[in-house]
């Protein structure tokens, strides 16, 4: 029932609450409308130059550079770990 008078109402609440960040300089309203035009990233793509992984000797440097872009803050600890995930994989293909 809740979810339905909301339904019924939503286009006029956002409205209001649009007016309200952009009329009265309402910070929350402000803060809602941004959260909902620009939400936090949950990550972001890595770019970066890999070796071609297709010999034990390939993935090493491949781990290698991994390690050294996290050394130099090129990735986070979780792009690393992600990296190295995906790297993982790619030596049981090759064993």
């Amino acid at each position: 029932m809740a979810q339905a008078l909301f339904d019924d109402q939503a286009e006029q609440i956002c409205l209001k609450v649009i007016d309200l960040a952009l009329t009265d300089g309402n910070f929350s309203a402000l803060k809602a409308c941004l959260d909902r035009l620009l939400p936090p990233l949950k990550s972001a793509p890595v770019l970066c130059e890999m070796p071609e992984v297709k010999t034990m000797k390939d993935l090493a440097n491949a781990c290698n550079a991994v390690i050294s872009a996290y050394s130099t803050g090129k990735f986070t600890a979780d792009d690393a770990r992600v990296i190295q995930d995906l790297l993982g994989s790619k030596l049981i293909r090759i064993q």
